[in-house]
């Protein structure tokens, strides 16, 4: 993936495209899978070589891993044309027999995918050192990240999520993992958004409970964002305002704000982040939700100085 050679480049985003299809072909509608992201990726990488798709695709690694199984589970060993080309070279010089030829790849082959799974980049044990790389110490935090990085959908990771046995004091650990790992991709990538905005939606207390810790998670990084990379500050821009139009959250958690950090570079890219999401993403139906939240906003900031970035 880090050709530099721009018709090599085209050629793998023609590849991943023909995945695409051979998926929906086999497995329909994939508006609820996640490889709906994966499609939107692709897209986004075709004007542009520069990209590294694979280092966004950490919520495909179930799909990229199980793309070719036996029905028992197995992986299905493929034959890459280096090893055809290695075949043809041998049979051309030796005359051996191409059976015998073969039946020594394949167990190559075969030797490699074993050597492949045991170092399975979704396995529990990775992932549970990927989670001490992000600095997720608790083993609710790392329970967390092992769920919704280990699931196959939104609604995959909520219910791998669920089956934690989440105490109450927990729910804000879990939204802070979520947002923790989703700030600390190069790329904003919405598969996270998508799952903290399901637990929010959970039926009974669970739901409560979850925004109440979107809102504890959110007050707490608003008031820092100062200190944070801009990079970050324009994700969180953007899991806010998918938030808001989600109906999950509201505006008004901007007056933790400090007025003495509004000029710094790290909260004008959240802003700008964040409104251009609002104006530019709000559903048609949600739009008198959100221009009712900015209005109220102005309302309350109106008589405090340092707020003119909000005009």
């Amino acid at each position: 993936m880090k050709s530099e050679n721009p018709t090599s480049f085209h050629k793998i985003i023609e590849h991943l495209n023909k995945l695409i299809e051979q998926y929906k072909a086999n497995h329909g509608d994939i508006s609820q899978s996640r490889l709906r992201f994966f499609e939107q990726e692709v897209e986004s990488f075709k004007l542009s070589k520069e990209k590294k798709p694979l280092e966004t695709f950490d919520f495909l690694k179930n799909i990229i891993k199980g793309e070719f199984r036996y029905r028992g589970g197995a992986k299905n060993p493929q034959i890459s044309h280096q090893t055809l080309l290695k075949f043809t070279k041998v049979f051309g010089a030796t005359g051996i027999s191409s059976h015998a030829i073969l039946q020594k790849l394949d167990t190559a082959s075969l030797m490699a995918v074993k050597a492949a799974a045991e170092k399975d980049p979704n396995s529990t044990e990775a992932l549970m050192q990927k989670a001490a790389a992000l600095r997720l110490y608790s083993n609710c935090q790392k329970s967390t990240f092992v769920a919704i990085m280990g699931a196959i959908s939104p609604k995959h990771a909520v219910e791998r999520v669920m089956d934690l046995g989440i105490k109450s004091s927990q729910y804000t650990e879990v939204v802070y993992t979520i947002v923790h790992s989703m700030i600390s991709e190069k790329l904003y990538n919405e598969y996270y958004t998508e799952v903290a905005k399901r637990l929010a939606r959970l039926p009974s207390a669970a739901g409560k409970r979850f925004t109440r810790a979107n809102v504890c998670t959110l007050i707490a990084i608003i008031e820092h964002l100062h200190e944070k990379k801009p990079r970050r500050c324009s994700h969180v821009g953007r899991f806010f305002a998918a938030m808001v139009t989600g109906k999950v959250l509201e505006l008004r958690l901007l007056r933790f704000m400090k007025k003495e950090h509004v000029d710094t570079v790290p909260v004008e890219t959240f802003l700008r982040s964040l409104f251009g999401f609002l104006v530019t993403h709000t559903p048609v139906d949600h739009e008198e939700h959100v221009i009712a939240q900015i209005m109220s906003l102005s309302n309350e900031v109106s008589d405090v100085s340092g707020w003119h970035t909000f005009d």
